[in-house]
């Protein structure tokens, strides 16, 4: 992976098939570790949120292990307020990535843009 196409555009991975079977669709969000894309997986069907660490040489030495821990502990948790993962892996490029159940609405950050949650709802 270009790292320095991914880190300026985040649009590189667009098109293309990961591990095989992860189609990525398009560019959903990207951070300071990676982006996440909408991403068909080939064989079922199914769409998944894909997220992809960016190789930069000035990632933090131990962001490749964060990224892994991330992964176990999201799919070891369970709960309805947090994403399931269902594969982790590395590309063929040695890319680490996680596959994630993909949501769709709005983020909490365009929800409060809206105006404040009512009590109920902030509680839920």
């Amino acid at each position: 992976m270009s790292g320095e196409s991914e880190k300026s555009d985040g649009q590189s991975r667009v098109g293309t098939t990961i591990a095989g079977k992860y189609h990525l669709d398009r560019l959903v969000g990207k951070g300071g570790m990676g982006a996440v894309y909408q991403a068909t997986h080939t064989g079922i069907d199914r769409k998944f949120a894909l997220k992809l660490m960016h190789e930069r040489a000035d990632q933090a030495p131990d962001s490749e292990a964060r990224f892994e821990r991330e992964a176990r502990a999201a799919g070891r948790i369970g709960h309805p307020n947090i994403v399931d993962v269902f594969d982790f892996g590395r590309t063929e490029d040695g890319a680490p990535y996680i596959v994630m159940e993909l949501c769709e609405g709005e983020s909490l950050a365009e929800r409060i843009v809206r105006g404040p949650l009512p009590p109920q709802e902030a509680c839920e």
